[in-house]
This record gives C-alpha cells, sequence and structure tokens, in this order.
C-alpha cells in the first residue's frame, strides 16, 4: 500500500472513530429528550389541563423519578453545607439514613443545590 493510501486510511478510521462518539452522544440525548417528553405528557395529565389544577410536590417528585429526571439516594449524613434534609429533619434523623433526592446527572447543573 502507498503512503497516500495509508494516509487516507488513518484518517477515515479516525473519521469513522468521531462519527461512531457522534452517533452514541445523539442516542444519549435522544433518550434524554424522550424522558423529558413523557415526563411532561404525565404532568399535563396529572394537572387535568386545560381546565387545570395544582400539581403536588409529590406527584411532581414521584413524576420526575419515574422518568429519571431526579434520583433516589439513601443518605445518612450531609450531601454539601446546608442541606435540606439535615436543615429540615436534623443530623440524628438523618443519621438512621433518609432518602434524599437528586436530579439526574444530564439535568444537574456544574454545581448542584441540594434538594431533599
Amino acid at each position: 500500500m502507498t503512503p497516500i493510501l495509508e494516509q487516507l486510511e488513518a484518517l477515515f478510521e479516525i473519521e469513522c472513530q468521531t462519527h461512531r462518539h457522534d452517533l452514541k452522544r445523539l442516542a444519549e440525548v435522544s433518550a434524554d429528550r424522550d424522558r423529558l417528553r413523557a415526563f411532561c405528557r404525565e404532568l399535563f395529565a396529572e394537572s387535568e389541563w386545560p381546565a387545570g389544577s395544582d400539581i403536588g410536590g409529590f406527584t411532581f417528585q414521584e413524576l420526575a423519578v419515574a422518568h429519571g429526571l431526579l434520583r433516589e439516594e439513601t443518605r445518612t449524613e450531609p450531601c454539601v453545607k446546608g442541606c435540606h434534609c439535615e436543615q429540615n429533619y436534623g443530623i440524628k434523623e438523618l443519621a438512621k439514613g433518609l432518602t434524599c433526592y437528586r436530579k439526574a446527572d444530564w439535568l444537574a447543573e456544574k454545581i448542584e443545590a441540594p434538594h431533599g
């Protein structure tokens, strides 16, 4: 094989690897979109839109967990300074183990504020 063909083959392989990565990322983003779409549809259904009613925080939280927007973690110590669970339940209750709700990684900001 000539050096030019070897170079072209190497460049082609690099392009293929790049596109495989792009396709994997596209699949991840599509799955995130589908979760968000299903969550929104259930929110509309729960609110009885367009007539409308309030959606309770518990219902919102349940739906967010069910659709992968929130994840549950059992915590026995504060996740960050000023942890919501510590403030609302106290360090003794937290030490026994509480369920903490955190945004899914694909929704989290760089620094995630605590949510419990």
